[in-house]
């Protein structure tokens, strides 16, 4: 009988996603959900279950939530992610951990403070191919250069959408442009100095070129809600190489180092995240192995220095 139940903070395409791999856990289930509009909830339990609720507090105290999961938009994360805590409930945050770093150090100190676990929900590192290519990257030698791209249309400009809305913190770096930088994060580390450019539209990013410098090297992030890049990250090392075809969501990973060896992971993506989660949990850890708190707040910390040069500001910028 599965035993560890999860409340859904937001039920849109995400929840929908991610509830589909869950599901299929060996003890995972949706005990209680919540949406502001309430015909969405109720879709969502009609196919995943759970218990809807009229509003978040309840949904997160029913007595079989184990974990919170806030899958809302962007501008709420840290608000629900809060009141989780608060309730003395762990919690799983969807990326963008937070708006701004400085958030995300609320949330932190939050729940040391009444003793819950934390992880933001960056999928790509809790499988085993990210993995894969981290230690890869130690056979290929001195690095040399390094790209890696995402981007794809989202909706068209003249569409409302919360990716095309500032006050839902919306734009291309936070949604999309996180997963490259938390991949080039993962792999070299915080860059030396990092050179930013964008095109913008009513205030939030469309089109993101970003320049990690390292010693000895330079690595390159493109991210776009307008145009589709290629989703490969490629490393080149004086040694060999890598590539990771769809590197955020990767079941390969090629490394050409004298021959050409092609690593597969066929496991559950989200599936596989929210396994993880629950085992860290049920054994006592207040944070994750896998994505830790301290990467969470070094990624943030870099997408703001990149929104300061770009002039991408949120009003919870003002608020600190």
């Amino acid at each position: 009988m599965k035993n560890f139940g999860w409340c859904f903070i937001g039920t849109g395409s995400i929840a929908f996603t991610v509830a589909k791999e869950l599901i299929k856990n060996e003890n995972s289930y949706i005990a209680s959900c919540f949406n502001r509009t309430k015909e969405k909830a109720l879709k969502f339990s009609l196919k995943y279950g759970g218990k809807v609720y009229d509003n978040a507090i309840d949904a997160m105290n029913d007595e079989n939530v184990r974990c919170v999961y806030i899958a809302v938009t962007n501008d709420k994360h840290f608000e629900y992610a809060l009141m989780a805590i608060k309730a003395k409930k762990n919690v799983l945050v969807e990326k963008p951990f937070t708006i701004n770093k400085m958030e995300a150090i609320k949330l932190i100190n939050a729940a040391k403070e009444n003793d819950v676990y934390i992880a933001e929900a960056m999928w790509t590192w809790f499988n085993d191919s990210a993995i894969k290519a981290r230690e890869l990257r130690k056979e290929i030698g001195e690095i040399k250069y390094a790209k890696m791209n995402f981007g794809f249309p989202i909706k068209s400009i003249s569409k409302k959408g919360r990716l095309w809305d500032i006050e839902l913190g919306g734009g291309a770096l936070l949604d999309l442009g996180v997963y490259p930088i938390r991949y080039a994060y993962e792999l070299f580390g915080k860059p030396k100095e990092i050179v930013a450019e964008a095109e913008l539209y009513n205030g939030i990013d469309t089109n993101t070129k970003i320049l990690f410098k390292y010693d000895g090297f330079n690595c390159l992030i493109k991210t776009s809600s307008k145009h589709i890049l290629s989703e490969t990250a490629v490393i080149k090392g004086e040694d060999g190489n890598i590539k990771v075809p769809f590197f955020h969501t990767a079941h390969k990973v090629i490394c050409t180092k004298n021959n050409r060896r092609v690593y597969r992971d066929k496991s559950l993506l989200y599936g596989k995240q929210f396994a993880i989660v629950e085992k860290e949990i049920l054994s006592g850890k207040k944070e994750s192995d896998y994505v830790s708190l301290k990467s969470t707040l070094d990624v943030m910390e870099i997408m703001d220095n990149i929104r300061k040069q770009i002039g991408v500001i949120y009003s919870q910028d003002l608020d600190d």
